[in-house]
């Protein structure tokens, strides 16, 4: 009778180690499992980007200063946030019809190979599809105001915001009644501290490179003495 309650203990015992075994097994598993899932999302990232950088590289423009700049922000894929889908060529003409304007060359391969809107590094560029003029998104703005730096006043309601507002309270503008020889708009920041455009850049290409050279707000690279800036992110 004893042997027969030992032996018992003894098969009781082993049941429950072998049952912790095994829920210890499915545990591993299961937290392996689901590394094994992130990593395996990350990497799809990567490759995707990768397969996009490759598309760019065979692309007629990719000697363009913007291509290479868009190449840039593919290798950072990651660092990007909230990022609208690609636009089409077709896509693209139906905005241009929409806004009865002409993109930008260097902003029409922004959209093809990178996004339409998104958040790089701390700017937040608009969806176009969404985009109206600064006259329409600013109450009281008026009819005109002035360019620092420039002895003329420029229409509001040309006043294209390329990004929504930041937490500086401005956004940067395409002065879409500026169109140079190759088509290109330049571009101002509008801040709301002082209700006028500033630290006027030459063109999208431009823009982009001081996004990527310094990885933060461009406002922030401009505007060395923090006039316009309520928060400076490091």
């Amino acid at each position: 009778m004893k042997k027969n309650k030992f032996n018992l203990f003894i098969t009781t015992a082993s049941l429950v180690l072998i049952v912790g075994a095994f829920f210890m097994f499915l545990a591993n598993k299961s937290g392996a499992q689901a590394n094994k899932e992130s990593i395996s999302e990350r990497l799809k990232l990567t490759q995707d980007a990768r397969k996009e950088i490759d598309k760019v590289l065979k692309s007629s423009h990719s000697e363009d200063t913007t291509m290479d700049l868009i190449i840039i922000l593919l290798d950072n894929y990651s660092r990007h946030k909230n990022l609208g889908k690609k636009l089409s060529d077709d896509e693209i003409l139906a905005i241009e019809k929409d806004l009865n304007l002409t993109l930008p060359k260097s902003y029409k391969l922004f959209l093809k190979h990178m996004a339409n809107g998104g958040v790089f590094y701390d700017n937040p560029i608009n969806d176009i599809r969404k985009s109206i003029f600064l006259s329409e998104s600013v109450e009281d703005i008026g009819p005109k105001i002035e360019i620092v730096g420039e002895r003329k006043q420029i229409l509001t309601n040309t006043l294209l915001p390329l990004t929504s507002v930041d937490m500086n309270g401005g956004s940067w503008c395409w002065l879409t009644n500026e169109v140079t020889e190759n088509g290109e708009w330049p571009l101002a920041y509008y801040s709301n501290l002082d209700n006028k455009l500033h630290f006027k850049v030459t063109n999208f290409a431009e823009w982009l490179e001081i996004l990527v050279d310094n990885r933060s707000e461009v406002i922030s690279e401009l505007d060395i003495n923090e006039k316009l800036i309520f928060i400076k992110i490091t």
